[in-house]
């Protein structure tokens, strides 16, 4: 049996958790109170892996805001430190690690092992020790993003109620931006990694997952769609989109607090340097 891959949640990385929250919440996002990563022993012995994070948590996904804390040597996220601050990190849901990690490696990717991590939250609908099973995708077989598989073992501590109210309206994470220079072998990778397919062409390539998608551009693709907008490197993680319970009350809300954005009549958009590095779109929700 194969598992169904959908976008659990991504993340922006940042060399200061404090000017990252308070970035999101200046544009209205609603951000959890922050925990810190901790890998888990067999024996529940739990290790700081050095990251602490917060969220901006929707139904069932959510953005992380995250920040290396102490030596990034040997860090998961050294590498990607090392390019950019901003989006890097894209983590994808199934029933099953354990499954997942067979399926992915039967595509042609290095078989990783399945490890399990928690962060302790105090959330306004409840606290407790929030556990995950997870393995990572090497970065040299895949340097588009940091990409993750992940088996929420406690999603009813992750996906808090109480904190999916979000001022600006956004209501869901629906999918992310790449840059790449070849944006069809770029969506033809993650197709195959997680058993989807491709629509589009050479210039802009969505893989759909059961929930979300990632889409791919050309830096000219790139240009097109968000107007002076430079990637700092390539591969770029260059946004997220979210899905609106109404865009004109959004823009209302950005409008107030003194936000730049950038309307399109089926969408809007706000640029990197407000958002940590990663850009912000949102459409209207289906």
């Amino acid at each position: 049996m194969t598992e169904a891959v959908w976008i659990d949640h991504i993340g922006v990385v940042g060399p200061d958790l404090s000017a990252l929250e308070a970035a999101f919440r200046h544009c209205g996002f609603t951000v959890a109170p922050r925990c810190e990563l901790v890998s888990v022993a067999g024996d529940g012995t739990a290790t700081p892996l050095g990251q602490v994070n917060s969220h901006l948590v929707f139904g069932s996904n959510y953005v992380e805001l995250t920040a290396v804390e102490g030596d990034i040597a040997g860090h998961h996220l050294e590498h990607a430190i090392a390019r950019y601050f901003g989006l890097h990190i894209l983590v994808l849901s199934a029933d099953n690690a354990d499954r997942s990690a067979r399926d992915v490696a039967a595509r042609g990717f290095s078989q990783a092992a399945v490890a399990l991590a928690g962060r302790d939250v105090d959330y306004p609908g409840g606290a407790g020790s929030a556990r995950f099973r997870w393995f990572a995708v090497p970065q040299a077989e895949f340097p588009e993003a940091f990409v993750c598989f992940v088996e929420q073992v406690t999603p009813e501590l992750v996906f808090d109620a109480t904190l999916n109210d979000h001022a600006n309206g956004a209501r869901n994470l629906a999918g992310i931006c790449i840059c790449s220079q070849t944006p069809a072998e770029s969506a033809a990778k993650l197709a195959r990694m997680t058993g989807t397919t491709v629509e589009g062409g050479s210039d802009e390539a969505t893989v759909g997952l059961a929930g979300g998608y990632v889409l791919f551009v050309s830096p000219q693709a790139l240009e097109r769609r968000y107007p002076g907008v430079r990637p700092p490197a390539l591969p770029w993680c260059a946004g997220f989109a979210v899905d609106s319970n109404d865009l004109d009350a959004t823009e209302r809300d950005l409008k107030a607090r003194g936000i730049v954005f950038h309307r399109r009549p089926e969408r809007l958009w706000l640029e990197p340097s407000q958002c940590g590095g990663a850009i912000v779109e949102f459409r209207p929700a289906d």
